[in-house]
């Protein structure tokens, strides 16, 4: 069994629970710094002020996130769209496509000529 505690035993699991307690991070306004931590009201303006700092917090990380998230989704559609686009060249023959003509690789006038605008009437088919 345990006999009884030395006066250094007592003082140093004291100082070792006031250490460890010290750790324990308090808010500054809610909580006094003293050794015995008793609890401190808050008039009603001290809690609108807390609680209108703590919205403002949020609202602020909420606009953080939405305009990073707006950031992710913007760049995913360009890389999107330059990815549509290749495709589209390489299917369509595109600029620098094969024939380097551009279009489906034929020239842009027809070649039948009951395809071609007549300039004596204002038919374009026949």
């Amino acid at each position: 069994m345990a006999g009884p505690l030395s006066v250094d035993e007592i003082l140093a699991r004291q100082k070792a629970e006031k250490e460890a307690a010290a750790k324990v991070s308090h808010h500054p306004v809610l909580c006094s710094s003293k050794a015995n931590l008793q609890p401190k009201f808050l008039s009603k303006a001290d809690r609108a002020k807390l609680a209108l700092e703590k919205r403002n917090a949020e609202v602020k990380e909420q606009q953080e996130r939405e305009e990073a998230e707006r950031k992710e989704r913007l760049e995913f559609d360009r890389k999107a769209e330059e990815e549509r686009r290749r495709a589209n060249e390489g299917r369509y023959g595109g600029p620098g496509g094969p024939g380097g003509q551009g279009g489906y690789g034929g020239d842009a006038r027809c070649k039948f000529a009951c395809h071609r605008a007549s300039l004596s009437d204002n038919r374009r088919w026949i």
